[in-house]
Protein backbone atom coordinates (compact mmCIF):
# COMPACT_ATOMS: atom_id res chain seq x y z
CA UNK A 1 0.00 0.00 0.00
CA UNK A 2 2.95 2.04 0.88
CA UNK A 3 4.29 1.85 -2.60
CA UNK A 4 1.26 2.77 -4.17
CA UNK A 5 0.58 6.05 -2.38
CA UNK A 6 4.30 6.82 -2.62
CA UNK A 7 5.17 6.78 1.14
CA UNK A 8 7.39 4.04 1.34
CA UNK A 9 10.84 4.12 2.77
CA UNK A 10 14.02 2.32 1.58
CA UNK A 11 14.47 0.37 4.72
CA UNK A 12 10.72 -1.11 4.54
CA UNK A 13 11.26 -1.67 0.71
CA UNK A 14 10.15 -4.84 -0.77
CA UNK A 15 14.31 -6.46 -2.04
CA UNK A 16 14.63 -6.57 -5.71
CA UNK A 17 14.14 -10.11 -7.07
CA UNK A 18 11.76 -11.08 -4.19
CA UNK A 19 8.79 -13.01 -5.94
CA UNK A 20 5.88 -10.91 -5.81
CA UNK A 21 2.22 -12.38 -6.96
CA UNK A 22 0.41 -11.27 -10.04
CA UNK A 23 -2.01 -8.23 -9.20
CA UNK A 24 -4.85 -9.86 -11.01
CA UNK A 25 -8.16 -10.91 -9.26
CA UNK A 26 -8.73 -14.70 -8.69
CA UNK A 27 -11.22 -16.51 -9.98
CA UNK A 28 -14.41 -16.63 -7.44
CA UNK A 29 -14.12 -20.05 -5.60
CA UNK A 30 -17.62 -22.36 -5.42
CA UNK A 31 -18.98 -22.69 -2.33
CA UNK A 32 -19.13 -19.33 -1.51
CA UNK A 33 -22.90 -18.55 0.21
CA UNK A 34 -24.53 -15.99 -1.40
CA UNK A 35 -23.79 -13.06 0.85
CA UNK A 36 -19.87 -13.80 0.45
CA UNK A 37 -20.31 -13.72 -3.10
CA UNK A 38 -21.63 -10.73 -3.08
CA UNK A 39 -19.14 -9.49 -0.65
CA UNK A 40 -16.77 -10.79 -3.21
CA UNK A 41 -18.14 -9.49 -6.34
CA UNK A 42 -18.18 -6.22 -4.91
CA UNK A 43 -14.95 -5.44 -3.19
CA UNK A 44 -12.80 -7.63 -5.27
CA UNK A 45 -13.10 -4.87 -8.21
CA UNK A 46 -11.87 -2.24 -5.85
CA UNK A 47 -9.19 -4.44 -3.91
CA UNK A 48 -7.58 -5.36 -7.59
CA UNK A 49 -7.69 -1.52 -8.72
CA UNK A 50 -5.39 -0.97 -6.15
CA UNK A 51 -3.10 -4.12 -6.42
CA UNK A 52 -4.52 -5.07 -3.15
CA UNK A 53 -5.57 -8.25 -4.12
CA UNK A 54 -3.58 -10.76 -6.21
CA UNK A 55 -3.72 -14.43 -7.79
CA UNK A 56 -2.39 -15.87 -4.24
CA UNK A 57 -5.05 -14.19 -2.07
CA UNK A 58 -7.88 -15.91 -3.47
CA UNK A 59 -8.20 -18.38 -0.23
CA UNK A 60 -7.79 -15.53 1.75
CA UNK A 61 -10.04 -13.12 0.48
CA UNK A 62 -12.84 -16.30 -0.12
CA UNK A 63 -12.53 -16.10 3.99
CA UNK A 64 -12.72 -12.89 4.12
CA UNK A 65 -15.91 -12.79 2.11
CA UNK A 66 -17.65 -15.95 4.50
CA UNK A 67 -16.83 -14.09 7.55
CA UNK A 68 -18.75 -10.76 6.39
CA UNK A 69 -21.35 -13.50 5.67
CA UNK A 70 -21.67 -14.84 8.87
CA UNK A 71 -21.56 -11.63 10.28
CA UNK A 72 -24.47 -10.45 8.73
CA UNK A 73 -26.55 -13.64 9.35
CA UNK A 74 -25.35 -13.09 12.81
CA UNK A 75 -26.94 -9.70 12.72
CA UNK A 76 -29.98 -10.78 11.44
CA UNK A 77 -30.57 -13.46 14.22
CA UNK A 78 -29.72 -11.34 17.00
CA UNK A 79 -32.26 -8.67 15.19
CA UNK A 80 -34.52 -11.68 15.12
CA UNK A 81 -34.25 -12.68 18.99
CA UNK A 82 -34.71 -9.27 20.52
CA UNK A 83 -38.24 -8.74 18.11
CA UNK A 84 -39.01 -12.22 19.86
CA UNK A 85 -37.90 -10.58 23.82
CA UNK A 86 -39.70 -7.51 22.91
CA UNK A 87 -43.24 -9.68 21.90
CA UNK A 88 -42.41 -11.79 24.75
CA UNK A 89 -42.08 -9.05 27.11
CA UNK A 90 -45.46 -6.92 25.61
CA UNK A 91 -47.25 -10.99 26.39
CA UNK A 92 -46.47 -10.33 29.96
CA UNK A 93 -47.35 -6.59 30.23
CA UNK A 94 -50.54 -7.58 28.72
CA UNK A 95 -51.71 -10.99 29.98
CA UNK A 96 -49.70 -11.32 33.48
CA UNK A 97 -46.62 -13.83 33.77
CA UNK A 98 -46.21 -16.56 30.92
CA UNK A 99 -44.15 -19.84 31.27
CA UNK A 100 -40.66 -18.42 31.32
CA UNK A 101 -38.19 -18.96 28.35
CA UNK A 102 -34.93 -18.71 27.94
CA UNK A 103 -34.44 -15.68 26.02
CA UNK A 104 -32.05 -13.86 27.61
CA UNK A 105 -29.29 -17.11 27.22
CA UNK A 106 -30.34 -16.78 23.57
CA UNK A 107 -29.85 -13.13 23.32
CA UNK A 108 -26.69 -13.39 24.66
CA UNK A 109 -25.49 -16.44 22.82
CA UNK A 110 -26.80 -13.99 19.62
CA UNK A 111 -24.84 -11.17 21.11
CA UNK A 112 -21.33 -13.51 21.23
CA UNK A 113 -22.05 -14.71 17.37
CA UNK A 114 -22.05 -11.29 16.19
CA UNK A 115 -19.64 -10.22 18.11
CA UNK A 116 -16.63 -13.43 16.94
CA UNK A 117 -18.22 -12.65 13.30
CA UNK A 118 -16.99 -9.43 13.55
CA UNK A 119 -13.80 -9.63 15.01
CA UNK A 120 -13.12 -12.21 12.18
CA UNK A 121 -13.88 -10.20 10.04
CA UNK A 122 -12.36 -6.66 11.51
CA UNK A 123 -9.06 -9.24 11.43
CA UNK A 124 -9.36 -10.06 7.81
CA UNK A 125 -10.27 -6.68 6.70
CA UNK A 126 -7.12 -5.39 7.77
CA UNK A 127 -5.15 -7.86 5.90
CA UNK A 128 -6.36 -6.33 2.95
CA UNK A 129 -6.48 -2.46 4.30
CA UNK A 130 -10.49 -2.40 4.12
CA UNK A 131 -9.83 0.17 7.28
CA UNK A 132 -8.41 3.75 7.69
CA UNK A 133 -6.05 2.68 10.02
CA UNK A 134 -4.57 -0.16 7.92
CA UNK A 135 -4.39 1.89 5.02
CA UNK A 136 -1.92 4.21 6.84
Amino acid sequence: MKLIQGTSRPDRMIREGEPMPRPIIPAMPRGLVRAARHTWRRLSPILGRVGLLTEADREQFAALCQAWARYDAASVRLQTTLALEEKRQATIAAWGPVEQHEMAGRIRTAEVSVERAELSFRLLANEFGLSPAARS
